[in-house]
């Protein structure tokens, strides 16, 4: 019981338990202190708007895994390598074509797990609006309202925004991991400028 509870979790269902509860009340109390919920809230709230990139992402790692597994079971045999060798090529054409959509979920796994850190403030908040944190239609992306801006202020907000953010991933003093927050924040701006510029006449 100790091995599976662990101090804490056994002291917390003792305590419970003292208190009175019991069957499905003691259940959800104890879920509820495991912090399970709270890892689901977080885990929603930061990756929530990117969950199709990341079902992808978990699809290409598994068709890769298999494909190896086949190749290393198949040994010798040219036909199946060929196969094999087609199937990843194609994998790795589409990642590559795809490689700005994966680049944003590595620049929130850097920013909220490896705590890279965006030191001004308006430079942060524009961060998490271009990765997508508060919805991901580009007005959310640009820090406008739902419907409160007109084509050309998204663009020129858009050329703002990608000018700035070039200087800070030239900045030869900042360290690797903001470089690359920079990086695919420029890119995110690219790719939003080139979505407006037929609306608009900007060009990147």
């Amino acid at each position: 019981m100790l091995k599976t509870f662990q101090r804490y979790g056994l002291y917390t269902a003792t305590r419970a338990v003292a208190d009175g509860l019991a069957g499905e009340a003691l259940a959800r109390h104890l879920y509820e202190a495991s912090g399970v919920t709270q890892v689901r809230e977080m885990m929603m709230r930061h990756f929530g708007n990117h969950a199709y990139i990341i079902r992808i992402e978990a699809i290409l790692a598994s068709i890769e895994r298999t494909i190896a597994a086949i190749a290393k079971e198949n040994r010798g045999d040219d036909n199946v390598s060929r196969i094999c060798a087609a199937i990843g090529a194609k994998t790795n054409a589409w990642k590559i074509a795809e490689d700005q959509l994966f680049n944003e979920i590595k620049a929130l796994r850097m920013y909220y797990c490896e705590h890279v850190a965006i030191n001004e403030p308006t430079l942060e908040e524009e961060f998490l609006q271009l990765m997508g944190e508060y919805g991901v239609e580009c007005e959310n992306r640009l820090g406008f309202a739902g419907g409160s801006a007109s084509i050309r202020e998204m663009e020129k907000e858009a050329l703002r925004r990608v000018e700035r953010w070039r200087t800070a991933a030239n900045d030869m003093t900042a360290p690797p991991p903001f470089v690359q927050l920079a990086r695919t924040a420029v890119q995110i701006c690219e790719r939003l400028l080139r979505h407006l510029r037929p609306l608009g006449g900007y060009e990147v």
